[in-house]
């Protein structure tokens, strides 16, 4: 295992922080997480001592994510790339396409065809993407992944695998690309980036950050290129907190 990162100053980095599994606990369902009640203040605290550059990067939609962490509003990428906020009061921009309903169709036909033998699989239309979790059907991941794997994805469609799920989202747009859209801001430009998370789709993240003279942090035993490791969103708490000083 990596070392954990050192405690830099402030005024040096950039926050790009992935939300569930490293800010947050996994938990049995997406809206089941408990956010820890000093965690939005901290945030906010990290917000003003960067002089705004700490960003959530989140597959969720931004709004989700905010309505973990309100009233705090952060600089934001949500549903893998296709959301964007530039600033905490910017608007939340869609950059992204939505799925189209014969694809959309498709993937609930599956679900339904598999559900009748695994119960515990559960959708989430974000849009802009579609994902199937199977945190309590685990045993269904063998046919699932072969039934998705089988589909011809329209151009511009790709199906992305995390923690206990699978995910269809557009191509072009993910969290690389949201790293290099908020390091062109003015209260990221110049800073080093440091991306933090836990899960294979957060492996751009950290690839970005490090081709902009940055690094990765990686979360629960993510196998990752990356210089540090922390064990688990506790461990991550008490490191940001070690960052205010």
């Amino acid at each position: 295992m990596n070392a954990g990162p050192p405690v830099f100053a402030l005024r040096e980095i950039a926050l790009f922080l992935d939300f569930d599994g490293t800010l947050v606990e996994l938990a049995p369902q997406p809206e089941a997480v408990i956010v820890p009640s000093d965690l939005p203040p901290l945030l906010a605290r990290l917000l003003a001592g960067t002089g705004g550059a700490v960003a959530t990067i989140s597959g969720r939609p931004i709004a989700e994510v905010d309505g973990f962490l309100k009233p705090l509003r952060l600089p934001a990428s949500g549903a893998h790339g296709a959301e964007l906020r530039e600033t905490p009061d910017a608007e939340i921009q869609v950059i992204g396409a939505h799925l189209s309903d014969p694809l959309r169709a498709q993937l609930q036909a599956i679900v339904s065809m598999l559900e009748q033998r695994w119960p515990g699989l559960r959708t989430e239309d974000k849009g802009t993407s579609f994902a199937i979790h199977y945190r309590h059907a685990a045993e269904a991941e063998p046919d699932l992944r072969a039934a998705l794997g089988s589909l011809h994805f329209e151009n511009g469609w790709q199906l992305l695998a995390g923690h206990r799920v699978f995910e269809v989202k557009a191509r072009g747009w993910n969290k690389a690309t949201a790293v290099q859209r908020l390091m062109e801001q003015p209260a990221f430009a110049g800073r080093r980036p440091l991306f933090i998370g836990d899960d294979r789709t957060d492996l751009d993240g950290m690839a970005a950050a490090r081709a902009l003279g940055g690094d990765g942090v990686a979360i629960g035993g993510l196998d990752a290129e990356v210089a540090w490791a922390l064990s688990d969103p506790a461990a991550v708490r008490a490191w940001l907190k070690a960052l205010l000083g």
